[in-house]
């Protein structure tokens, strides 16, 4: 499965699988996320992402969100990567029931800063010890937390 919440990035991505003729990757057109609904997105040419507070900047606009508990309730789930530009806390708060039941591995890009300024992969760690035996971050250049049994 591949999220895409962003109307550019999804057109591209689907794009590139009909190309390579990948056909074993199903596309969501929607961000992860802890709750199930809609949220603000921010378009950026650099990278775009939820926001918490869309203000009046431009460049808003509302996407479908998804829970991975919703989503995975009925799929085997094995592990799961994450890069999702500063929402990847929130994509594991909506994941306790399949962190709990499927116990899947994960890979999350944790170099996010957040509102308080700390990196990511702070909260990540302590989210994630509270189910994984095994948790650390690394990388430098681009750190990624893991966690797994």
């Amino acid at each position: 499965f591949a999220f895409e919440p962003d109307p550019d990035n999804l057109a591209y991505l689907q794009e590139m699988l009909a190309a390579n003729n990948v056909r074993n990757v199903e596309v969501v057109p929607a961000g992860l996320y802890d709750s199930n609904g809609e949220a603000a997105f921010q378009q950026e040419i650099y990278g775009s992402r939820i926001i918490d507070n869309c203000g009046n900047n431009g460049g808003i606009t509302r996407i479908p969100t998804v829970t991975i508990d919703e989503f995975f309730k009925r799929t085997k789930l094995d592990s799961i990567k994450l890069d999702i530009e500063g929402a990847e806390i929130a994509a594991v708060r909506g994941a306790k029931k399949t962190i709990a039941t499927k116990r899947p591995g994960w890979a999350i890009a944790s170099y996010h800063l957040q509102a308080n300024g700390r990196p990511t992969s702070v909260e990540l760690e302590k989210l994630l010890a509270l189910d994984y035996g095994t948790v650390s971050t690394k990388y430098i250049a681009h750190p990624t937390t893991y966690a797994n049994n």
